[in-house]
């Protein structure tokens, strides 16, 4: 079970830091930058309506593209707009920094979690299934989700600021890219109803 929990800890990356350094740190950034609390928190939860809106969406696109792309287009997606995210929550716009939450959760994270518990559940056989797929969610969210703010917290005061946050984005992405392509998953098989 190994590789496979490695692989699966590894596509958690993207996704859960990403919306980590969205929801929580990007609030903080907001805050740094003067935006209004209640902008902030309007933004974010438009995010999260676009986000769990497009996930259905992304479901079905992923029956027809397959779920491998789905999630690297997500995972692509959330590095290539870090940049723009952030420039849009300090731009001080109200409707820059709605367009940076629904953006980058609706069309950045929601394809990654759409189609995640498919791919991970695919990376073990039945008889470890469920132990594999907690251990390694669990472990994705305790390497890049709980720390994903206070590593962009410091790397942003850093010499490097914006640009080291985008680079810490697109090492996460680009880690679970890279477990996306080490194993081949096995196809789900699904009991079809009766009729």
């Amino acid at each position: 079970m190994g590789l496979p929990l490695l692989t699966g800890t590894m596509l958690r990356l993207a996704e859960n830091g990403s919306i980590y350094m969205m929801l929580v740190f990007g609030m903080a950034y907001g805050h740094m930058h003067h935006v209004p609390d209640r902008w902030m928190l309007l933004a974010g939860t438009l995010g999260m309506v676009a986000d769990g809106l497009a996930m259905p969406a992304f479901g079905w696109l992923a029956e027809h593209l397959g779920a491998r792309t789905i999630y690297a287009l997500g995972a692509a997606g959330m590095a290539l707009f870090c940049g723009p995210f952030l420039a849009l929550v300090a731009s001080g716009s109200q409707s820059g920094v709605i367009l940076a939450f629904i953006v980058g959760m609706g069309l950045c994270h929601a394809p990654m979690i759409a189609v995640e518990p498919a791919l991970l559940s695919a990376l073990f056989p039945p008889a470890h299934r469920y132990l594999g797929v907690a251990v390694a969610h669990e472990a994705g969210a305790l390497l890049a989700g709980g720390i994903s703010p206070v590593v962009a917290t410091l790397l942003v005061h850093s010499r490097w600021g914006n640009g080291a946050v985008c680079g810490y984005m697109a090492a996460l992405a680009g880690l679970s890219l890279l477990a996306l392509l080490a194993r081949p998953a096995r196809r789900l098989a699904f009991p079809q109803p009766q009729e």
